[in-house]
């Protein structure tokens, strides 16, 4: 199905990313044919980006287990979303968040004591955010996103709410500071994505 379609291989720990064309794709197993093999261990998981014009991407976890002749064999495979899903791309999470500074309309309002919220599901493009305040529809929230032992700083713009169960919760869609940013992030989801993969398959 996804024959000859462009690969890219990115290390889970790491930002090195390899390109190379996906030449088989069967029983979980990946053939796939790259100029750059020095960069890949042996024994290693990555995630695979399959990039198709008729599929979209598609993204798998998979463990490398033999190098030969610029060919790379992955087995163990594992699908994690595509992109081409509505809402594929989230992950379900819980993290507690300190929203210091609120934007409203053009009036900055600057906290001594921050509003705590709740990250309910996360994607690259944005968060549902849970809350027993009740806040204007119109807000923009500055949060500081745990990653690791980092934090990255986030600009959530609402555009939808909703009230369930004595809690209101924000649709906001993101505003990325940087592409370091946008990357620690995008990893971030894909770790919980597949650890969310590999709980669901053991139901």
């Amino acid at each position: 199905m996804h024959k000859y379609c462009l690969v890219k291989i990115e290390d889970i720990d790491t930002c090195n990313i390899t390109s190379g064309i996906l030449e088989n794709f069967y029983n979980k197993t990946l053939v796939i044919s790259t100029e750059n093999c020095h960069s890949l261990s042996l024994n290693t998981q990555y995630f695979i980006h399959i990039i198709s014009e008729e599929s979209g991407i598609s993204t798998y976890e998979a463990t490398l287990n033999e190098i030969s002749d610029n060919k790379l064999f992955f087995n163990s495979t594992i699908f994690l979303f595509s992109k081409e899903r509505r809402d594929s791309n989230r992950v379900l999470v819980n993290i507690s968040l300190k929203v210091f500074e609120v934007y409203v309309g053009n009036n900055v309002f600057a906290l001594s004591k921050p509003i705590l919220m709740t990250a309910k599901n996360l994607s690259i493009n944005g968060v549902l955010l849970q809350c027993s305040l009740d806040l204007p529809s119109t807000s923009i929230f500055i949060l500081k996103f745990p990653i690791n032992n980092k934090s990255i700083n986030l600009t959530a713009n609402c555009k939808r709410k909703f009230f369930k169960q004595s809690m209101y919760y924000y649709g906001c869609q993101f505003k990325l500071e940087s592409e370091f940013d946008e990357m620690l992030l995008g990893k971030f989801i894909l770790k919980n994505k597949l650890i969310q993969s590999k709980y669901k398959n053991l139901l």
